[in-house]
């Protein structure tokens, strides 16, 4: 009986372990949580990211777990780091509960660490790896892969809210 069992456990650590995890974020679909087990050093769980950009795009981090995190985006085709966050100390007086947020209400905030880059078109095979940790837990990140605006789109979104401007004021 206890052999069967090794077997089964054996059996399922090799299926579960002989996967690579790999991750295709998709453009322009939002934040899509992450999260990197301990220690400090460790890959994300969806890494690699894998995905070919037509188009130049903003790929974009933020923490979301415990402040004071901090990551590299290594790309693996030059094994290059090409985005570090940046530490960002616990405020005075923050209120617990660190771990209930989503990437729009930590962007931008000033108190979690983040970082965006400008990624030319062409294929990427992306690691996000967790450099620094305040409380050595797992952590929990937040990315997205953002279109460029177009000049063009937002000249014409510019006109279009002058003529509806132009109409309001007319009507008044």
């Amino acid at each position: 009986m206890k052999t069967i069992v090794n077997a089964a456990v054996l059996a399922a650590a090799l299926a579960i372990g002989s996967g690579v995890a790999t991750a295709q974020p998709t453009l322009d679909q939002g934040w899509e949580a992450d999260i990197i087990p301990a220690p400090v050093g460790s890959i994300s769980g969806d890494s690699p990211l894998l995905f070919t950009l037509g188009e130049a795009a903003y790929f974009s981090i933020v923490d979301g777990a415990s402040i004071g995190d901090v990551y590299q985006v290594i790309d693996n085709s030059t094994s290059s780091v090409i985005l570090t966050t940046a530490f960002t100390p616990l405020p005075v007086n923050f209120p617990e509960g660190l771990g209930d947020t989503d990437g729009d209400t930590v962007w931008g905030s000033g108190d979690w660490s983040e970082g965006q880059i400008l990624l030319a078109p062409g294929s990427y095979s992306l690691n996000i790896q967790q450099t620094a940790s305040v409380d050595g837990n797992p952590a929990i990140l937040y990315d997205r892969l953002d279109s460029v605006p177009e000049p063009a789109s937002m000249a014409l979104f510019g006109i279009g809210l002058a003529g509806l401007a132009y109409i309001r004021r007319k009507r008044a």
